[in-house]
């Protein structure tokens, strides 16, 4: 029983290790390409959809405004990424604001610069999102800032917008606030709570739209980490079976093992790559029989191992103990592979709970000596 808890914990310590190597790897790729900030432009877009005219200016500003030309529509979503309440969100307002600001007509994600998608946020709070909303809505002329003076301009503001549905949706907010009878600031409450959850939902939705990209994205690179270190699930599983200092010697590396801290979303792209090297380095370091090596001029995989009781280092002078196999053992190792990616698609925390778990079992059950092989008497 000892035994197979401790080659199920040298696995799920190489499933471990290859999910924390997946996840690094796709965050870096997330934060080089701006997936979560495109993603929360997309669905900002198809929210805001329409354009909107600004209200009329006051009558002692109707005197500068009649030499101007007349104001043009202007598009919702470039009007909120440039309010300051969503550039002050952003590491380098000024360069949002110039690269939208070049944009006509709607701006599609595909359409800004690649300078712009790296500058716009990665998360706006639902709060931010109503009061600048409503605060384009009513214009650079408003009046007053009181409750009153709000909500006596939330109809005229919603009637600019060009946009039938988002006309309506911002509609029953307001009609719904104002049905209660209650006190113009507690309606005024009322119809940012529901814009709030009006954002929310539709932030929920991204969400998902996010983790599906995800997913597919850690489908892709497991595979390719699973062959370029080799991992096969097999013939780990088969060598920590056979070989008892390997065995012992990977329980003792996972038992030791204390992953870095952090989520890997929250650092830059720099601390990011030194991540990426420690963990590439963990793997190799930590004992498991994977990897390649060189037989001549081939790269071969290790489908099978030289006589322990010789002396010599691996790789023999043999082809047959590398590439040159039979295909009964090349189709392990696909299976191998397989195996290992789809393991590595569940993610590190995953694994690391089972990790922990099994290590406090095997803590709680009998020892043996590693010289014996016989079960330790408690003192």
């Amino acid at each position: 029983m000892s035994i197979v808890l401790d080659v199920a914990i040298g696995v799920v310590f190489l499933f471990s290790l290859l999910a924390l190597l997946v996840t690094t790897v796709q965050e870096l790729i997330a934060t080089a390409f701006g997936w979560r900030s495109s993603n929360l432009y997309n669905a900002i877009e198809s929210m805001l959809k329409g354009t909107f005219n600004p209200p009329a200016a006051t009558e002692g500003e109707q005197t500068k405004a009649a030499a101007a030309k007349p104001a043009a529509p202007l598009d919702l979503v470039t009007q909120l990424y440039q309010h300051p309440l969503i550039t002050n969100l952003v590491r380098c307002p000024s360069k949002l604001k110039d690269g939208l600001a070049k944009l006509e007509g709607r701006p599609n994600i595909r359409e800004l610069s690649s300078v712009v998608r790296k500058n716009l946020p990665s998360y706006i709070p639902s709060k931010t999102f109503a009061i600048a909303l409503f605060d384009i809505l009513r214009g650079p002329n408003a009046g007053g800032t009181s409750a009153t003076e709000l909500l006596k301009g939330a109809y005229s503001s919603i009637e600019s917008v060009n946009d039938p549905d988002l006309k309506r949706v911002l509609s029953l907010f307001v009609e719904k606030a104002t049905a209660t009878g209650e006190q113009l600031e507690k309606q005024l409450d009322r119809i940012r709570d529901g814009v709030e959850e009006w954002f929310n939902d539709r932030m929920a939705r991204a969400s998902g739209w996010y983790k599906r990209r995800a997913q597919i994205a850690s489908i892709i690179i497991a595979g390719i980490v699973v062959v370029v270190f080799n991992a096969d699930t097999i013939h780990v599983a088969t060598r920590l079976w056979k070989d008892r200092a390997l065995r012992d010697s990977v329980v003792a590396t996972a038992a030791a093992f204390k992953p870095a801290e952090g989520a890997a979303g929250s650092s830059g792209a720099q601390e990011q790559l030194e991540k990426l090297k420690a963990q590439s380095d963990a793997i190799l370091n930590a004992g498991f029989p994977i990897g390649w090596t060189w037989v001549g001029s081939s790269l071969c995989a290790r489908l099978a191992e030289p006589d322990p009781a010789s002396t010599a280092a691996f790789p023999s002078t043999t082809e047959a103990q590398c590439w040159d196999a039979s295909a009964g053992d090349r189709a392990l190792l696909v299976i191998g592979w397989l195996i290992t990616a789809l393991a590595c698609c569940l993610g590190a925390n995953f694994w690391f709970d089972v990790l922990g778990k099994a290590l406090q079992l095997r803590g709680s059950g009998p020892k043996i000596s590693p010289s014996s092989g016989e079960l330790e008497k408690k003192t």
